[in-house]
């Protein structure tokens, strides 16, 4: 085989276990609708409270009224792709609880293709909100095109690192069962002191 049938080879592979785990992903619609609706309540309460400060003129360093609405809407599309670090170990454990892990394994399959197909249909699911409150984003506070893939890019960046601590938590989840959910609980401990919080 050369190299582009081999490049081919993986990139379907990809887009097939993207598309089956979209379509999972989409029976469940009320799940689904939870992890959109979830983001919004965490950051409705600061703007509530924050914007009645600002009606009063109040100053807090650099914040106006503007850019602390459209650091917590950003804040909503970091909290959309936090979601990729359970993703990981519930697809690992649906595929291990299929049965279908160990015949994964020993197929003629790539594994990080496993691994890109779990992200980039993550990346879809939550492509629809993402991108609208990028917009309202820009709308709200124009930037320069410069800055906005500058952050964009960032974005992916950031859904990377989420990805790597995803899969960590999943080959606990499908090796150490027991350990998991304390290695998950350190982990949004830790998230939640961090500045992603």
């Amino acid at each position: 085989m050369n190299k582009f049938s081999i490049i081919i080879d993986n990139f379907n592979q990809i887009l097939a276990l993207t598309e089956k785990n979209i379509k999972l992903n989409l029976r469940f619609k009320f799940g689904l609708l939870v992890t959109f609706i979830a983001p919004l309540v965490i950051i409705i309460m600061p703007l509530i409270i924050m914007g009645q400060f600002f009606n009063y003129n109040a100053n807090f360093g650099p914040w106006t009224k503007e850019n602390y609405l459209v650091f917590q809407l950003m804040a909503y599309n970091i909290m959309l792709l936090q979601g990729i670090v359970s993703e990981f170990p519930s697809q690992l454990k649906v595929e291990k609880y299929w049965k279908t892990l160990p015949s994964i394994i020993i197929a003629p399959f790539n594994r990080f293709n496993l691994l890109f197909g779990i992200l980039l249909s993550r990346l879809i699911i939550i492509s629809i909100p993402f991108t609208i409150f990028v917009i309202i984003c820009y709308v709200y506070y124009p930037i320069s095109i410069f800055t906005l893939l500058f952050i964009l890019f960032l974005y992916l960046l950031i859904a990377l690192i989420f990805s790597g601590i995803g899969l960590i938590l999943g080959i606990y989840a499908i090796t150490r069962e027991s350990l998991w959910k304390f290695f998950a609980f350190i982990i949004n401990l830790i998230m939640w002191t961090s500045c992603i919080s």
